[in-house]
């Protein structure tokens, strides 16, 4: 692993066989909602066009439809084991927990009306209740089983 100089004292992580090639350009930080990215511009056309450094590593195109995830949700961990292609689904799932979150849980969220804590999961737009519990833990457990049913690999795991 090496490290690429970025602004705001900000570095970019890529694997040694990419640094060669990625150090020949100059990479400045840029934060999008809470996450800092590695990007560069260039010109085409005569405009000044972004590239993101994540996408440069897979051979990607601006404008192609494919979505790139930070399984550490790191924008600025570039090595190959931690960026995929994803579809939106996946993508979302990787994504930090709101703000307004109260439980400090994915897929888990307190139920005024039971007093308990609900389990809930979002699979192909459609929200699947997996029932309530006493212990917000055990919400987050059923949420885990219930992620890695549908997603595999890919799931959000809590760590209750």
């Amino acid at each position: 692993m090496k490290t690429i100089p970025l602004t705001q004292s900000k570095v970019a992580l890529v694997d040694d066989e990419d640094f060669e090639g990625l150090s020949l350009h100059k990479w400045y930080a840029v934060k999008e909602r809470d996450t800092f990215y590695a990007v560069r511009t260039v010109k085409r056309n005569g405009r000044n066009t972004m590239i993101r450094m994540h996408r440069e590593v897979l051979y990607l195109l601006k404008g192609d439809g494919i979505i790139v995830d930070h399984r550490d949700m790191d924008g600025l961990n570039n090595q190959k084991e931690n960026i995929r292609k994803a579809d939106k689904t996946i993508n979302n799932l990787n994504k930090r927990l709101q703000k307004n979150n109260s439980s400090g849980f994915r897929g888990v969220s307190w139920h005024k009306g039971n007093k308990e804590w609900g389990a809930h999961i979002r699979v192909n737009g459609k929200l699947e209740s997996l029932g309530f519990y006493n212990e917000v833990s055990d919400a987050a457990l059923a949420y885990n089983e219930a992620s890695r049913r549908h997603f595999g690999e890919d799931a959000f795991i809590n760590q209750p």
